[in-house]
């Protein structure tokens, strides 16, 4: 099992919000640097970077931290920052980091497997929020945690070619839908 920890940014912050709940953020004293060198020094060999901002709305970016971050040898990034909504088709490989976490597999499964034909399975990494609902089915929300797909996981990754993506990883609210 590989452990990818991750780093959610706010306005350039480090934080971490409740399910995707922006009025129930936590900020961190860390800076996003060291924060990351902390990770490097405990052996993370990835880091998952967020842009919460653009994940919110499309709008303010943290893509100047991010890239800064993902030119930090040894530790590779990979970003979700909400590109399939704000047409940034070609961002997995231009932004400096090698893999994407993308919930937009859910919204977008098309381009997502354009990426994934165009960029390589290599490159990109599907990324779902996930929640068990009461019927014990794990859920897929999307925007951040903010909406519901409708989808179990495994119907979202039905909707994408079998093998064609070789990482995905699903972030969940509770540890039995693991």
């Amino acid at each position: 099992m590989q452990l990818i920890p991750a780093i959610d940014l706010r306005a350039g912050r480090c934080v971490r919000l409740l399910q995707g709940d922006f009025t129930a953020e936590t900020r961190y004293a860390a800076e996003p640097g060291e924060l990351l060198l902390r990770y490097q020094a405990h052996g993370a060999s990835w880091l998952h970077l967020v842009d919460l901002d653009r994940a919110r709305d499309g709008g303010g970016t943290n893509r100047a931290l991010i890239e800064r971050l993902a030119g930090s040898p040894p530790c590779s990034c990979r970003s979700a920052v909400g590109y399939a909504r704000t047409g940034h088709r070609a961002a997995p490989r231009r932004r400096g980091c090698p893999r994407s976490g993308r919930s937009a597999a859910v919204e977008c499964p098309g381009t997502v497997a354009a990426w994934l034909a165009r960029f390589g399975r290599e490159r990109i990494c599907l990324a779902f929020d996930v929640r068990t609902e009461t019927d014990g089915e794990p859920r897929v929300r999307t925007h951040g945690w903010t909406r519901a797909s409708g989808l179990t996981l495994w119907e979202a990754l039905g909707r994408l070619p079998r093998g064609a993506c070789a990482t995905c990883y699903a972030r969940t609210s509770s540890v039995t839908a693991l």
